[in-house]
């Protein structure tokens, strides 16, 4: 399906194309009884298949020129349009927020006129046809070539767009004087019709922006997608809730970047299952070779089934509705972590066990634009079925639909409600503000995206126990442009006692600084300088550290000894490492997203850093090398409990209870903070040697996950073997 949908999309590209070669052509059919009508009249219909293919290729506009199309390709969360297909497309939101908001916004077009200029799709396409009508007939050359000579009036052309059902109607108020055999005539008034319209296809993608609007089906079905793909596996997306209790080892941790990939796949996989009732959509029934599980397919048919709405009483036929989303279509995806994302646990320390209960409690936060294509196939240009597109922007905070609950209790949607647009061209009035952005080298940054916000987002409420209570939107963060050879030249809106400039770009760290104020009319120029990101190798080894003999703990658990063995070990085939790097100094800018690893034995493994402060962690994971290699027994552990009197026997407990299956475990690791200087990072290719503590294999229950709890102490204990060393 996605195939159908994106050659429809292409051929309409490629349509416009053609058309626009041809009515520019010498080369129109004319007509011996009348020339001239005939060929105007041509002109119109090219003119106006071209205007509607092109209405409803981009969402019922012709123009852009009240949009800020730039901030489509630099920052696509904060834009009032999408652009796809590698700028082929740009089509307004008909619904959408930008980052921060809690009110909808539409640009969704009126498609009959009320007044001149009030920008409908009518009067868009009436302003086209005007303009391209006296491309098309040239002064009306490719005429003289039959003897007929066209004098054109200097009255303005009128067009009038009516329309239909199934067709447009055409009128042009056009004043011609012809000389034709020695006879003078006029024309000015040509009427054609193109058997296509705009309209059942608008008045569907209309009510399903109302529907939308009335009952955020897009956010819910999206919703219930991420609950069917997700669960307590790593291979499936981490759950809005779930709760477990196991043995401390067994720790279901998620990589962000794998996730963010995994969420993008569900929807390019799901929203093609997306329909509308009372159209020529089909519902989905899924094949016994698609899913041969019956009571699955079963299951599978009701909840995509669940994906087709009624969205009003209206009959659609002879239309389709395709929602699309591919995979060059931008994402916006927070969980909370750029990097890990792991349940928040809590240690049961029992007699003989150490289980963990973990929460798995993830607020999905995400934004993506979801493309709505409506085929009437009862409307037809060059017997191709009409299409139109219009975009949605599907937002989800906090896993609730649009609008966070927070967003509700404080005074943060009234103020959204009094209405400036404090991001729009009309309120940048300062002079011309020039921003330089360097490295670190004073090299130019080129593309680095400026951002510029007067005072903080939020203003909060606080009880008497300082617990937020409230929040007051203050101001929104404004997108001003990217640099061109390190600089931005632009206008900005005014703000004294609180400026706040905001500068990325990809591979440097991210700076927020207060600026000098702006004001009114005045123009100045900015410096600031971005720390270009340092490409590090890494390279693990360990210490063996045995957990009976080597590990001696205080009352409090505070380790005591940590006795590692003499030589150094290498990491075998069934581990890996999770490395992270938390930077300590925010004086030389935020890295985002963190630095984070997987160090896979045998595989190269680079992160990329700044030199500054920074707490490093290391996981150490070991996988079972085959089926029950790690499997602690059933009654393999004995403790004997002493009679309490000495008319009693004592008696001997085994446990566990049962086999505790360990198909991986976190053997150790390590956690030290270091200092990175820049002469460390000056050579080529830097290289950075880190050191665990590995406590093996359990053996015992008891020695399930409490490696975790002593890296920091092994740490301090071994410094001279284990300090983190930059090497050639």
């Amino acid at each position: 399906m996605f195939i159908i949908i994106g050659l429809a999309i292409v051929g309409a590209v490629l349509g416009v194309i053609y058309l626009s070669g041809k009515i520019s052509s010498d080369d129109l059919i004319t007509s011996n009884k009348d020339p001239v009508s005939a060929y105007v009249k041509q002109c119109i219909a090219e003119a106006a298949k071209e205007g509607i293919i092109l209405l409803g290729q981009q969402g019922g506009y012709l123009y852009f020129d009240n949009f800020d199309t730039l901030s489509a390709s630099l920052d696509p969360d904060n834009a009032e349009v999408v652009q796809l297909y590698n700028g082929a497309v740009t089509a307004p939101y008909w619904l959408y927020q930008k980052k921060g908001d809690v009110l909808d916004k539409s640009y969704m077009p009126q498609l009959v006129k009320t007044s001149l200029g009030d920008n409908s799709a009518q009067d868009q396409l009436e302003r086209y046809i005007t303009e391209k009508l006296p491309e098309c007939t040239n002064h009306f050359k490719a005429l003289q070539k039959i003897n007929v000579i066209v004098t054109e009036k200097k009255a303005p052309i009128e067009t009038t767009v009516v329309f239909g059902d199934e067709e447009t109607t055409v009128t042009v108020k056009y004043q011609l004087e012809i000389l034709q055999k020695e006879k003078v005539t006029t024309l000015d008034k040509f009427t054609t019709a193109i058997s296509a319209s705009p309209k059942r296809a608008y008045n569907l993608a209309k009510d399903i922006t109302q529907y939308e609007q009335n009952n955020y089906f897009l956010e819910k079905d999206t919703m219930n997608l991420v609950h069917l793909y997700s669960g307590l596996d790593a291979e499936k997306l981490p759950p809005t809730y779930d709760f477990k209790v196991s043995q401390c080892g067994d720790l279901i941790y998620w990589n962000y970047p794998s996730v963010y990939d995994k969420f993008k796949n569900t929807l390019v996989n799901n929203l093609v299952f997306f329909g509308v009732e009372n159209t020529d959509d089909k519902k989905i029934k899924l094949s016994a070779e698609a899913q041969p599980d019956k009571k699955n397919r079963a299951i599978e048919n009701g909840v995509f089934n669940g994906f087709i709405h009624k969205i009003s009483e209206n009959k659609y036929k002879g239309m389709n509705v395709d929602y699309i989303y591919q995979d060059d279509y931008p994402l916006s995806l927070d969980l909370g972590s750029d990097g890990i994302l792991e349940p928040k646990t809590m240690d049961i320390n029992l007699l003989f066990l150490s289980i963990c209960m973990a929460e798995f409690h993830f607020a999905y936060d995400f934004s993506f634009p979801v493309m709505i294509a409506v085929t009437d196939k009862e409307s037809k240009i060059d017997q191709v079925p009409y299409l139109f597109q219009f975009p949605i922007k599907v937002i989800v905070k906090d896993n609730l639909a649009r609008v966070r609950f927070s967003d509700v209790i404080g005074g943060a949607v009234k103020q959204q409600q009094q209405g400036i647009n404090e991001c729009g061209i009309e309120q940048r009035t300062s002079g011309d503000i020039t921003v330089t952005v360097n490295d670190q080298y004073n090299k130019p940054v080129n593309d680095a995206l400026v951002y510029f916000q007067c005072g903080p987002t939020f203003l909060y409420d606080y009880d008497e126990s300082k617990t937020i209570i409230g929040a007051t939107k203050i101001a929104d963060k404004c997108f001003i442009g990217k640099t061109t050879n390190g600089k931005l030249t632009a206008k900005f809106p005014p703000c004294i006692g609180g400026s706040i400039i905001n500068i990325r770009a990809k591979g440097y760290s991210e700076i927020a600084k207060n600026m000098e104020d702006v004001i009114e009319g005045k123009s100045s120029s900015q410096e600031y300088t971005v720390e270009k990101l340092k490409q590090v190798e890494l390279k693990i080894q360990k210490y063996f550290v045995d957990p009976t003999q080597g590990i001696a703990l205080g009352d409090n658990g505070e380790v005591l000894k940590c006795a590692p063995s003499t030589s150094v070990s290498q990491l075998g085939k069934k581990e890996q490492v999770m490395v992270k790097f938390t930077k300590l100094d925010a004086e030389t800018g935020a890295i985002k997203p963190p630095p984070f690893a997987m160090y896979i034995p045998g595989n190269k493994t680079t992160v990329y850093i700044l030199s500054g402060k920074y707490e490093v962690e290391l996981l150490l994971t070991r996988f079972e090398a085959y089926p029950g290699e790690m499997t602690i027994k059933k009654n393999s552990e004995s403790k004997h409990i002493p009679a309490a009197s000495l008319f009693e026997s004592g008696k001997t407990i085994y446990y566990p209870e049962k086999d505790v299956l360990l198909k991986s475990t976190l053997t150790g690791g390590n956690k030290f903070i270091m200092d990175i200087s820049e002469d460390e990072l000056a050579d080529e290719n830097p290289t950075l040697l880190l050191t665990m503590f590995d406590e093996g294999q359990p053996k015992i229950v008891e020695q399930v996950g409490v490696a975790l709890q002593h890296r920091e102490g092994c740490y301090k204990l071994n410094k001279n073997i284990a300090k983190p060393r930059f090497v050639k």
